[in-house]
């Protein structure tokens, strides 16, 4: 009957021990009050001033994020960023690329500059003027990107398409010229007693004497060009001897059809060296008079001079060893 009592005594003192626990926490709450409502008014000014701060700061904020635009997120501006940041390396297509991007007109307009020889003096001029495909250009210009580049009208868009390939044309017409002339030779010989083949090293030395002539002339005119400080780059010089070779090609179509008349490959080859001649010294000459002051005009003539005698030598080398 002990047992049981004791048992009542012991839950009887946990329940009184918890009891105090409870009112001890009811006693602490009762003191910190006092201490929290003292606070409330200045945590609700800091409350109040930090709202305030982060409304004042929130158009400040909105105004220094950028504002982003349908463009940036266009696949062909996109594929402008790619390009750009991956042009720089000489071994990739992309860095050439600019250079190929040229139209239709531009190039006709071009070879009739050529055609055109001293009547038309501005070659140079013509290759300021703007490319007509804003359609498929891909280049996103900046606000400060238009500001550091040059003007439209200062910016040379000389490509190297037009004389790649007029160079090509030019050296492919002049073999064939050759390889028929040396075939109309040998039936006009009576006691031929070998069969006539074709002269295979005609293509190699035409391709590769045309293209050389043609970089290392423009390479000499740039040089000069750049230590008389006159604004011509090596590009704009490589487009002005390709496009000159355009003048050749009907002359030597017509050595093909008289390829049995040696006096008129003479007059074709004579006219179309001279013609082509007079369009790389008068424009030429016109940029150099229009860039230099002073006494530097002196070295106008001397530089025309090498540029036209150069020019004839290549003419009989060409008439002596492929039209003969």
């Amino acid at each position: 009957m002990s047992e049981p009592s004791s048992h009542h005594q012991l839950d009887f003192e946990d329940d009184d021990y918890d009891d105090s626990f409870e009112n001890t926490d009811l006693i602490d709450q009762a003191l910190l009050q006092p201490n929290i409502k003292a606070q409330t008014p200045h945590a609700a000014a800091a409350a109040h001033q930090s709202s305030s701060s982060s409304a004042a700061a929130a158009p400040s904020s909105q105004q220094s994020l950028p504002r982003l635009s349908t463009s940036s997120l266009n696949p062909a501006h996109l594929l402008n960023q790619y390009n750009a940041s991956h042009s720089s390396a000489p071994w990739t297509l992309a860095f050439y690329q600019p250079y190929f991007n040229v139209t239709t007109r531009q190039v006709l307009q071009r070879i009739l500059r050529a055609f055109m020889g001293p009547l038309k003096w501005d070659f140079f001029s013509v290759l300021k003027c703007e490319s007509d495909t804003s359609d498929l250009e891909l280049d996103v210009e900046t606000p400060n990107e238009s500001e550091a580049s040059p003007s439209a009208s200062q910016k040379s868009h000389a490509d190297l398409w037009g004389p790649f390939w007029i160079t090509f044309a030019t050296a492919l017409v002049l073999i064939i010229a050759s390889n028929t002339i040396d075939l109309m030779n040998y039936a006009n010989l009576d006691d031929a007693k070998e069969t006539w083949t074709n002269d295979f090293t005609t293509v190699t030395l035409g391709i590769g004497v045309l293209y050389s002539y043609g970089f290392v002339m423009a390479l000499l005119l740039w040089m000069f060009t750049k230590f008389l400080e006159v604004r011509l780059s090596l590009l704009d010089t490589m487009c002005l001897y390709g496009y000159s070779n355009a003048v050749a090609i009907p002359f030597y179509a017509l050595c093909i059809a008289f390829s049995s008349i040696d006096l008129v490959r003479w007059f074709c080859v004579g006219v179309a060296f001279v013609w082509s001649a007079l369009f790389l010294c008068v424009n030429t000459a016109m940029k150099l008079n229009t860039e230099l002051r002073g006494t530097f005009r002196v070295y106008i003539a001397p530089i025309v001079g090498v540029m036209f005698a150069a020019h004839m030598c290549m003419g009989f080398f060409v008439k002596l060893y492929f039209l003969w």
